[in-house]
């Protein structure tokens, strides 16, 4: 799913002339609160259970001893040598572990291999309403409306689905499908395939924090990241710009882990980390980081932070060098690599320049990194929201479209496959007007592409040999009860 707040200001074609769509696109990616600071709001009350904002330890970075970068890592003893900044990557020394329960949603399978989810889940938007479908992982529509804006749950949800859902970067520990709703400032709970509301738990902390992501840590721990700053909060905890730890069990915000200090510097501007993406790989957390200011008009070198989840600090960044509008991140056990999608920085002239998919290698003392540039993929920006690796030689991505400006005429969303080891590209043959393209999803052999062409919103479902091109079956309606196009597939 396209991020509001990221597409609020577009160059307008190749000439690079600033666009502020206010029509279509502020109608389908501009909701309330998606600027990066916001002052402080009303938040809704949480759900059942107790499950409420609360105020807790402050865990940020700056409040704890050795959060620095370079610090110790924490209980485990494994440590981050690298320092942040213009250097790069970071140097890990040991492969210990930490001792509480993390869930890797993606690397449960043998021998490292990447596995997947019991199921998908399907978000099915027009911006003003959500709902969401399930589908089975052999690409079968299982259940249409499990859940929408209309939803009611007698002690459950004290909040309806708003427009502006998304779902995780990894399935979570449990099988529940886990909701990130972004303007209601919460993360719903749902029970697949009977679609039962188990609980609904508040991360606004009395703002408007734009959560990003969810990963839970154990049955008493999860993490949200969020992606807004509170230019007056009135106490820590509602700083925002963090990595907000909660409990999982009561709903209870224990603490924060702050990122501001961790956002790549821009000479003459105030850049925010605006913490997105996040995905847990062995022992650890990895979370991307947008880097703008709080204008949109500037945006700096794309990073990562390391967390270690024992300590609730950070423990590192990796520089993601000529890259910039990282969002999406994948973790592949089998390649011991995480993924990045770069769109490149919408106040640039020219958008794919720092556009492309980067490849962390975790494997190696010092985590290396190897890019494929939006020049190779179709030289189009490469779109930020989704990445789908499925082995050394075998990648998918999309490009993002341009709408029509004047007398530049719009450009297609594409889909690509790509080898990120000889960073080559080939394009498959699907392609959808500006933005429709949405979040899509590998599975074994199989590639799923949500389709929001306003006529015919489908889920293209692609059989993936190991050698060769994909082919396509049936394409398959999502929502076939309400007919809201789909934005994003994921598994759960």
């Amino acid at each position: 799913m396209i991020r509001a707040c990221r597409s609020s200001l577009i160059k307008g074609g190749a000439s690079g002339v600033g666009v502020l769509f206010v029509g279509l696109l502020g109608a389908l990616l501009s909701l309330d609160g998606c600027g990066s600071s916001s002052n402080p709001s009303t938040a809704g009350t949480a759900g059942a259970g107790g499950h409420a904002d609360g105020g807790g330890k402050d865990s940020s970075a700056a409040g704890k001893a050795g959060a620095a970068d370079g610090g110790a890592a924490g209980a485990d003893g494994a440590a981050f040598d690298g320092a942040a900044g213009a250097g790069g990557g970071v140097t890990v020394d040991g492969a210990a572990g930490w001792d509480g329960a993390v869930a890797d949603g993606a690397s449960d399978g043998a021998a490292g291999a990447v596995s997947f989810g019991v199921g998908l889940a399907v978000v099915d938007s027009d911006y003003a309403s959500t709902s969401i479908s399930i589908v089975g992982a052999t690409g079968a529509l299982v259940k249409d409306d499990c859940i929408n804006s209309g939803t009611q749950a007698a002690g459950k949800l004290s909040l309806t689905l708003s427009g502006d859902v998304v779902l995780p970067s990894q399935p979570q520990l449990g099988g529940d499908l886990w909701l990130i709703d972004r303007k209601n400032d919460a993360l719903t709970i749902v029970a697949p395939p009977t679609c039962a509301v188990s609980a609904q738990i508040a991360v606004g902390t009395g703002f408007q924090s734009d959560p990003h992501d969810v990963a839970v840590l154990s049955d008493t721990k999860l993490y949200v990241t969020r992606y807004n700053t509170n230019v007056a909060p009135p106490n820590v905890t509602a700083t925002g710009d963090d990595v907000l730890i909660v409990n999982r069990t009561t709903g209870t915000v224990t603490g924060r882990i702050g990122l501001t200090t961790y956002a790549a510097p821009v000479t003459g501007f105030t850049i925010e980390a605006q913490p997105d993406r996040m995905v847990i790989a062995g022992s650890k957390v990895y979370v991307t980081l947008g880097s703008q200011d709080a204008n949109f008009m500037a945006a700096g070198e794309g990073r990562v932070v390391v967390i270690d989840p024992g300590s609730d600090t950070v423990i590192g960044t990796i520089a993601l060098t000529g890259l910039d509008g990282c969002s999406a991140i994948q973790y592949v056990p089998a390649l011991s690599s995480l993924f990045v999608a770069c769109g490149g920085s919408f106040s640039d002239a020219d958008q794919a320049a720092a556009s492309g998919i980067a490849q962390i290698d975790l494997s190696t003392a010092t985590p290396t990194l190897h890019v494929t540039k939006a020049s190779v993929v179709g030289g189009q920006p490469v779109n930020f929201s989704w990445i789908g690796v499925l082995s050394a030689t075998q990648g998918f991505a999309a490009t993002l479209g341009t709408f029509p400006f004047g007398t530049t005429p719009g450009t297609n969303d594409a889909l690509y496959m790509f080898n990120p080891t000889a960073g080559t590209a080939a394009p498959v043959s699907l392609s959808a007007g500006a933005y429709d393209l949405g979040g899509a999803a590998v599975g074994a052999g199989l590639l799923f592409v949500p389709d929001a062409t306003t006529t015919k919103p489908l889920i293209h479902v692609f059989d993936v040999p190991a050698t060769g091109a994909p082919t396509e079956r049936t394409p398959f309606a999502p929502d076939p009860s309400k007919g809201l196009p789909p934005r994003q597939i994921a598994w759960y």
